[in-house]
């Protein structure tokens, strides 16, 4: 499921999407360093640029990573748990399942406050890796989709 664990360095885009309106509410773009864990779990570093649709804001520099651990690595039960890793402790976001041959959704959403978060790895396309996070809530309809390839 990680193609992302075959190449240590990626170039990475990211739009994020009202699901309401289809405008465009943002862009980030930026480098991921990938590190393969003794544990087997990939741990990604992003750095970025984020920069809003909205007129006159400023670009803002952003920084995340991400840890993927194999939690059932044999069989048809295979699953990921993703944690963040922007406190001292790490933060488990959501379990991934397979959904069909490439494909990883979420088990359950992953609440915070109001909003829900679920999302989906896409490996199909040779080039590259794509993730989409859909996130919900009573102010919220986002769709933020990142587009992963090899520098």
């Amino acid at each position: 499921m990680l193609r992302l664990a075959t190449c240590p360095r990626w170039s990475y885009t990211t739009t994020v999407r009202c699901e309401r309106s289809g405008v465009v509410l943002a862009r980030l773009s930026g480098d991921a360093r990938v590190r393969v864990e003794a544990s087997g779990g990939v741990t990604v570093e992003e750095a970025g640029v984020w920069e809003s649709s909205s007129p006159g804001l400023p670009a803002v520099g952003t920084r995340a990573t991400t840890r993927w651990r194999c939690r059932a690595c044999e069989g048809d039960g295979v699953r990921w748990r993703v944690e963040h890793l922007r406190r001292a402790r790490p933060t488990h976001l959501l379990d991934l399942e397979q959904d069909s041959p490439g494909r990883w959704v979420s088990v359950v959403p992953h609440p915070c406050a109001e909003d829900t978060y679920e999302l989906e790895a896409d490996t199909t396309d040779p080039d590259g890796v794509t993730l989409a996070w859909t996130v919900r809530g009573p102010e919220k309809a986002h769709v933020l989709t990142t587009r992963y390839t090899p520098a």
